[in-house]
């Protein structure tokens, strides 16, 4: 069957169902990790009536649904969920891998900002994992870090022995890399 037909009587069956009903299939398609049935479900309670529990339900949903594209590699679509997750669900906290995802994808300056939303949420060692990927990308040249960063930033300050380093190491001058690489601190980015 193709897939809107599917989808067309997947909506239909949802709508005939109690908003009750409706709930528990949601939860239940969630708690299966059936994310996308548990999306439609959620979206479809949210027109009944704006509760925060189904807010939360859609979030995690979308937030599911991102990661399983995410691990098939599928990154596009995975961040065409994580935006509709913000946008929908605008009071859903960030998810780290979102902003792993936008690294990954290229996609630097919108995960500087997003990482400057969640700096506050997130826990330390997730922050300094993050901030060390992009520290990685930043030695890279990945566009759009750089006029993101305020000057005082680890990933500008530390980057210049950092890449010194790397430019030494390509030119098998070892005496400079050894140098370059004393030069970065203890707890800059670039240490791992």
């Amino acid at each position: 069957m193709p897939p809107r037909k599917k989808k067309l009587r997947a909506n239909l069956k949802a709508a005939a169902l109690s908003p009750t009903a409706l709930a528990e299939q949601a939860h239940q398609a969630l708690e299966t990790g059936r994310f996308r049935d548990a999306g439609e479900h959620f979206k479809a309670l949210l027109k009944l009536g704006d509760h925060p529990e189904h807010q939360a339900g859609l979030a995690a949903a979308y937030e599911g649904r991102a990661r399983e594209l995410s691990a098939k590699g599928m990154l596009k679509e995975a961040l065409a969920i994580w935006d509709n997750r913000r946008q929908f669900c605008p009071q859903a906290p960030v998810d780290p891998e979102q902003i792993t995802v936008l690294i990954r994808g290229g996609r630097g300056g919108e995960a500087l900002r997003l990482l400057r939303q969640a700096e506050s949420q997130l826990e330390p060692h997730r922050l300094t994992a993050l901030r060390t990927q992009l520290a990685a990308f930043y030695l890279s040249g990945m566009p759009g870090l750089e006029q993101g960063l305020a000057p005082e930033d680890p990933i500008l300050l530390h980057g210049v022995p950092a890449r010194a380093a790397l430019d030494a190491y390509c030119r098998s001058d070892d005496t400079a890399a050894v140098k370059a690489l004393a030069a970065i601190p203890f707890r800059s980015p670039y240490r791992d």
